[in-house]
């Protein structure tokens, strides 16, 4: 059946002006994806609205999952369970729902879910594994979010920081990791995703396997290939590529990168490759628990190339202020570095 005819008796049968002729042919395309019946919680006019808006495009994203075959391998997924609309929508008014990103896109579906938080404080690294056997490292000041048992099909993450995921493979249920305006899809591979909130790019880097990665709102022109969860612009990535994002002009491009070193922090390496100091000083403050005054904006902009393993802040600023030329002291549990004199 073309799109075009498609989205006509989707768009009838949610707004109740189906003929039973086209009822029936609804369901005879809709059931084709073989799902479980659930209710979709809706309130007055206006929430049954945008409950049907949310239905409209999670069912067209739906179909462009079919033209997608050929370029990546998660199709096989089984589409969300409240999108199941073939067999009852209860009305239900007054009632608190948890609110969980379950797909990436504009449209969100709001569900009741209990969700499980990891943190990693400054200073701190973290290691927890799923309920799915996925393995994921949290870098120090980061956070997971996930709901603890992955009801549903998909196993959606949220992640604030820096985090390298060791995805158990799942066909049927697409891991999806969404971090800082960017969206990752896996079936089961191993990546790392870096999106603290105070810096101004977010990197996802791949160690194995492919992965998707989109945004919510991709400039035109980027050369990306469609997401079939979200409908949006995206990236394919296999190893030693990663998704640089800028968050300040929102473009998304693809870069070849060495990913061995990007991850290495989970193994205890600080490894800066003609880095600004700037950046260093994020890094440093994160990773050892401190406070780094550094205001030379001079300063900032000198890069290092440094590697250390498993290695003391002392240590590491006497190496720096060679590499720099930069005097440091330490007071009151905070490090200030100037210019040498």
């Amino acid at each position: 059946m073309p799109q075009e005819e498609i989205e006509k008796l989707i768009d009838k049968y949610l707004t109740g002006k189906a003929t039973e002729q086209e009822r029936e042919q609804f369901n005879q395309w809709y059931n084709s994806f073989d799902d479980e019946t659930v209710i979709v919680p809706a309130g007055e006019n206006e929430e049954k609205e945008k409950t049907r808006k949310k239905m409209l495009v999670e069912i067209r994203s739906r179909i462009a999952v079919q033209k997608t075959t050929s370029n990546i391998r998660i199709l096989k997924q089984r589409k969300p369970a409240f999108l199941k609309i073939a067999a009852t929508i209860a009305i239900v008014s007054s009632i608190a729902y948890g609110l969980y990103h379950i797909l990436p896109g504009p449209e969100i579906a709001s569900v009741p879910v209990a969700l499980t938080k990891k943190s990693a404080m400054a200073g701190q690294k973290l290691t927890t594994t799923l309920a799915d056997g996925s393995v994921v490292r949290l870098n120090s000041q980061s956070t997971l979010s996930f709901a603890e048992n992955f009801n549903g099909n998909t196993r959606a993450v949220v992640l604030q920081g820096e985090a390298f995921f060791e995805v158990a493979r799942d066909d049927a249920k697409p891991f999806i990791v969404t971090a800082g305006g960017l969206t990752t899809t896996v079936l089961g591979t191993s990546f790392n995703v870096k999106a603290y909130p105070e810096d101004d790019r977010i990197q996802v880097s791949v160690a194995t396997g492919e992965v998707l990665v989109t945004l919510t709102s991709s400039p035109a022109g980027s050369g990306g290939i469609p997401n079939p969860l979200s409908g949006q612009t995206g990236v394919l990535l296999t190893p030693n590529q990663a998704a640089k994002f800028n968050t300040a002009t929102r473009n998304l491009e693809k870069i070849a990168v060495n990913t061995e070193n990007l991850v290495a922090w989970k193994d205890g390496w600080l490894i800066f490759e003609s880095r600004k100091m700037g950046e260093v000083v994020s890094v440093l403050e994160r990773w050892y628990g401190v406070k780094i005054l550094l205001k030379d904006e001079e300063l900032k902009q000198k890069r290092v190339t440094l590697k250390q393993h498993h290695e003391t802040l002392k240590a590491v600023l006497e190496i720096l202020s060679y590499l720099a030329d930069f005097e440091y002291r330490i007071e009151n549990e905070e490090v200030i570095i100037t210019r040498n004199k």
